[in-house]
């Protein structure tokens, strides 16, 4: 084993996908890496809000009859979406842990209901039977939505306006799950898992700002100041566009959704999840499985119409190619270095691996570039006259500058020769 290798796994970078900060996990059974392995997303942001005064009594009130009924606050049971207006929205299935928790449960489900996006991603919850649930979990964990059980579930250590645009951030990753029906897994490609989970997350941050915002507009302004402290780049992106298209248009979500790829060095926190899940796949399963894992590739058109929707409707066209260009596909050169890290540990191992990260664009001084790695390995590679296996962040950065002269020169030049034909044709064309 190399080197780099080594060191990469002796530091603990492989992590059983515990709680922590934007961390892809299986949070309620902990369950090691196996090749069918699903993960589940979280969502964390650092403020917190007011806390609500809600308050039921030991049992739920049936709105046909107005009967009490005995609540098991262990089991799931029937609660309903009521509006501002007294009017039940659906019914949805919660856990209610104690009264003050179920109290607190559906005061943030009713109050969503005052924004159209609320009402759409409750009414989804309700038809997918997902579960919500609030239950104290790490203090860097807001909630989490895990696809294997169908569940919701907030931590009330935060305040209400937290987990309100948690609620509404949580339910769109229940929708993505049913709608695409594919989540990230040992079966797919580091580059593909990175597009399918990329996209859900800027999708449900998307939805989750235009939530906040429609709550704003119906007087509750919390859970948008909120967004604004954590998000402020895309809170600001959508107001932008909301001005110039409208609040429920298409362009606006597109423009919302692309704006959570701008903020680098949090779309990294995700990627570094997705290194902790590669390694510690390749670690864990059998040589001989693991040639056949990380083999498959993803239909980038079915991510975007399947995944990127408000309101049940498809906002960004049909074209996954806005999933796979370098704003959406860099990648920095610290979580490259890991995977080409955890690659060489797969060849060693079981004598293939997953290289797919090469296809992603390099990120220079913090700005993704039109060039992949594979260009950069083969520019290193001749220089260096062998294969590099393993490459150092010095040598990405030194690279990547010399290809970016390279391609300042090439576009100067193509400026120039476009410049003289046009001066050309302007010429003979009076003659």
């Amino acid at each position: 084993m190399s080197e780099n290798v080594s060191e990469f796994f002796s530091k603990e970078k492989v992590q059983k996908f515990t709680n922590g900060a934007k961390s892809l996990a299986d949070r309620s059974k902990k369950r090691a890496a196996t090749i069918g392995m699903v993960l589940a997303t979280a969502f964390t942001i650092g403020s917190c809000g007011m806390h609500a005064s809600a308050h039921i009594d030991e049992g739920k009130i049936d709105v046909k009859t107005d009967t009490v009924e005995t609540v098991d606050y262990s089991k799931p049971t029937t609660a309903y979406a009521i509006t501002e207006k007294g009017d039940t929205l659906c019914s949805y299935q919660a856990i209610p842990q104690d009264s003050a928790s179920f109290a607190k449960l559906q005061g943030l489900v009713n109050s969503a209901t005052k924004s159209k996006t609320g009402c759409s991603i409750i009414e989804s919850i309700s038809k997918q039977g997902t579960t919500l649930t609030i239950e104290k979990a790490d203090s860097t964990v807001v909630g989490y939505f895990d696809p294997s059980s169908n569940a919701i579930v907030l931590n009330p250590i935060f305040g209400d306006a937290t987990l309100q645009s948690c609620l509404a951030h949580e339910g769109k990753h229940s929708v993505q799950s049913h709608d695409f029906n594919k989540d990230a897994d040992a079966f797919y490609s580091f580059k593909a898992n990175t597009i399918i989970t990329r996209a859900m997350e800027a999708d449900a941050v998307a939805n989750q700002t235009k939530f906040s915002y429609e709550m704003m507009q119906a007087g509750d302004s919390l859970a948008w100041k909120d967004l604004e402290k954590s998000h402020g780049g895309i809170t600001k992106t959508f107001e932008e566009n909301a001005k110039k298209y409208g609040v429920d248009a298409k362009e606006t979500m597109k423009e919302t959704m692309l704006a959570w790829y701008d903020d680098i060095p949090y779309s990294s926190l995700y990627d570094q999840s997705m290194v902790d899940f590669y390694a510690a796949a390749s670690k864990k399963l059998d040589k001989d499985v693991l040639p056949y894992a990380f083999t498959q590739s993803v239909n980038a058109d079915s991510v975007v119409v399947n995944i990127c929707k408000v309101n049940g409707e498809s906002y960004a066209g049909t074209d996954g190619s806005i999933l796979t260009q370098p704003r959406t596909l860099s990648l920095t050169p610290e979580m490259f270095v890991a995977t080409q890290a955890i690659a060489a540990y797969q060849q060693e191992k079981c004598g293939k691996c997953d290289t797919s990260s090469n296809d992603m664009y390099v990120v220079y001084e913090g700005k993704p570039t039109s060039i992949t790695y594979t260009v950069l390995l083969d520019s290193m590679s001749k220089e260096k006259g062998a294969e590099s296996k393993v490459s150092t962040n010095e040598e990405i950065s030194a690279q990547t500058q010399k290809q970016l002269k390279k391609l300042e020169v090439a576009e100067n030049k193509s400026s120039t020769i476009s410049f003289a034909k046009a001066a050309l044709n302007k010429k003979y064309s009076r003659g």
